[in-house]
């Protein structure tokens, strides 16, 4: 678990301290991040989304979490550069929540090569959008031959 730039070892004790090692209680990873909370609640009627609820926990486990994505601020890791990009620590603390649970129930060690694919495929996001934005101001994009 300490593969992951955000869990370091007195992360990983405070987390086990409060959640345990035994997670057969949670079934799935979805049910095991929305028992702290940081699983969002979006408020509905008719089918439409019409915001999300702001939910204040106390649980330790919530805290926990939180307070490990916000170490991920100053990281030139993927993580941090995730971090920086949706500038929302629920949101992290809910993804790493998701890689703490699937690690230690599966007995999977944990893949960096993922983050690689990710990145690749953000970066091709961001060359399209400038180039659909350069062709809407009225410029031309043409590529670099190296």
């Amino acid at each position: 678990m300490t593969a992951v730039c955000a869990f370091d070892e007195k992360m990983l004790l405070d987390i086990v301290a409060v959640v345990g090692v035994d997670l057969s209680k949670w079934s799935t990873p979805e049910k095991f991040v929305d028992c702290p909370g940081l699983s969002p609640r979006r408020k509905k009627s008719g089918g439409k989304i019409l915001g999300h609820e702001k939910r204040k926990m106390k649980n330790p486990a919530t805290q926990a979490f939180r307070l490990v994505s916000r170490t991920l601020w100053n990281s030139k890791t993927p993580w941090g550069c995730l971090y920086r990009r949706l500038a929302a620590s629920k949101a992290i603390a809910r993804k790493l929540a998701r890689l703490f649970y699937i690690p230690v129930t599966q007995k999977v060690a944990y893949d960096e090569t993922v983050w690689t694919k990710k990145q690749e495929e953000q970066e091709k996001r961001e060359i399209v959008k400038m180039e659909k934005m350069a062709k809407k101001l009225g410029f031309e994009v043409k590529k670099k031959v190296a």
